[in-house]
């Protein structure tokens, strides 16, 4: 597989799966440049190459009085302080031919959108650039006619290429991902994204305006990482309540470490099933407690993204035995999950603790070790 530079790192052929997020249009500087922050914050925890991106002009909305963007001039000019300030790479979309020389000269990565995926002017002048080119797969296309998109960028003398997933038409006002699209984009040569919020929209699904279903975003992404992919495209909002365009399939900016966590990294979820008191009764003393404190300090002095959790049982865990485990973790990322009953685990008698219960075990242990935090509830 070829690999392709942007600024300092490489994507495909094993290279670290990329991001390539951000609102999906510029409303202002202030909180164009909050987001792109936020998120460069968060993918430095994390370990994870980040390209900037945002529309200065997104020509294809359902109504003319839908909002665009700032234009390409004061776009621009935002998406190059933007690119300064924060130190990163951009992605940008195009529309037409002209576009190419101005927004070239800002930007690391021109993307052409899916409706435009087959405009062999539009392709070839923008892989003329120099920059990358990102195609979105138009929801018409099927995943081998990108090769044929392929094969016009490589005319114009460039292997700088990415292509895009980013679902199909399915019926009137939907979408679907079909899964076989990944290796069978990938079996061009060049890396494959994942765009996992476009993915979920209903375009046209709210007459005026697009709708979405951002509550699949996680379980999409997660299949793709697993059908293997080179890096994912994210439209983030602080509000998605309150975007000017594709609010219903944005992910909350507060929701997107998590969500990055599940799907981007080589990640390490520690289990602490049981008290401490009980852990090597319950293991057998195949996992003697001085081999679990290890296990625990190695993670926190590694840069291995990692998390601790432990799913909350009656019959092993009171309030004091989450917080002698809340003081073993020091401060690292711990999580209450509540557990889900099973035939098996009725049978041994084990039981879960009602919701109310472990909201108010969590409540409590936070007074004291505020990097505990809830799920699954």
């Amino acid at each position: 597989m070829h690999t392709v530079k942007i600024n300092n790192f490489e994507v495909g052929a094993g290279n670290p799966l990329v991001l390539l997020a951000g609102p999906c249009v510029l409303e202002s500087y202030e909180r164009s440049l909050y987001i792109g922050k936020t998120i460069k914050e968060i993918t430095s925890r994390l370990g994870i190459p980040y390209v900037f991106k945002a529309s200065f002009d997104k020509a294809n909305r359902s109504s003319y009085n839908g909002y665009r963007g700032p234009g390409m001039e004061k776009g621009l000019k935002w998406l190059q302080s933007i690119k300064e300030e924060l130190n990163v790479p951009v992605v940008t979309d195009i529309h037409n031919e002209q576009q190419v020389e101005p927004v070239s000269k800002v930007v690391d990565v021109l993307q052409i959108p899916a409706f435009l995926s087959r405009q062999t002017d539009l392709l070839y002048t923008a892989a003329k650039s120099g920059c990358v080119v990102n195609v979105k797969k138009g929801q018409f296309l099927a995943p081998a006619d990108m090769k044929n998109v392929v094969k016009k960028i490589e005319e114009a003398g460039s292997e700088k290429i990415l292509l895009t997933e980013r679902g199909a038409t399915f019926g009137y006002n939907n979408l679907v991902v079909d899964m076989r699209s990944f290796p069978i984009m990938r079996s061009t040569g060049y890396p494959v994204i994942f765009d996992a919020t476009h993915s979920v929209q209903l375009p046209g699904g709210a007459g005026t305006k697009s709708a979405g279903n951002r509550e699949y975003v996680e379980y999409l992404a997660r299949a793709a990482a697993g059908a293997g992919v080179d890096g994912f495209f994210m439209e983030v909002h602080d509000n998605p309540e309150e975007a000017l365009c594709d609010g219903p399939n944005m992910v909350y900016l507060d929701k997107l470490e998590d969500l990055l966590k599940e799907n981007l990294l080589d990640y390490v979820a520690m289990d602490i099933k049981t008290s401490l008191k009980k852990y090597e009764e319950v293991t057998n003393a195949k996992a003697p407690l001085s081999k679990i404190k290890k296990s625990i300090q190695l993670l926190q002095e590694s840069s291995i993204a990692y998390e601790f959790r432990t799913t909350v049982i009656k019959q092993y865990h009171t309030i004091k035995d989450i917080e002698e485990i809340a003081e073993l973790t020091n401060g690292s990322p711990y999580y209450l999950q509540k557990y889900v009953d099973s035939d098996t685990c009725i049978e041994q008698g084990l039981a879960s603790y009602t919701d109310q219960e472990l909201i108010q075990i969590y409540q409590q242990v936070l007074q004291k070790y505020p990097n505990i935090k809830l799920r699954g509830i």
